[in-house]
């Protein structure tokens, strides 16, 4: 409540509105292949720092690598199952519906 009364609420509010709105027109204007290219290179290169950083300090010191390459490769994955999605509803939408008429023509 201390945030309200000194408006540092609204102005955090404000500001994560700008970076929200920003970084939403820059990935929805980039084509999904190259956002799953940048994804699926992203989770792979952290992997290969996070296998190196691990040999050189443990674990506890390269943990961080590994939980972006993960969270790189789920974000990747759920952009493939998006776009699998998006074109299925797309081809039901174009695909015409047959009536009982056009299945007897066929027989």
């Amino acid at each position: 409540m201390i945030y309200v009364s000194l408006g540092i609420k609204s102005t955090f509010q404000k500001v994560y509105q700008v970076i929200i709105l920003r970084y939403h027109y820059t990935f929805s204007s980039m084509s999904p292949k190259l956002i799953r290219s940048l994804l699926i290179a992203g989770g792979l290169g952290f992997f290969v720092l996070w296998i190196l950083e691990y040999r050189r300090a443990g674990m506890l010191e390269s943990y961080w690598l590994l939980l972006l390459s993960v969270v790189s490769l789920l974000f990747f994955q759920i952009n493939r199952l998006k776009e699998g999605i998006a074109k299925k509803n797309e081809l039901e939408t174009l695909k015409p519906k047959t009536t009982s008429k056009n299945k007897s023509k066929r027989k």
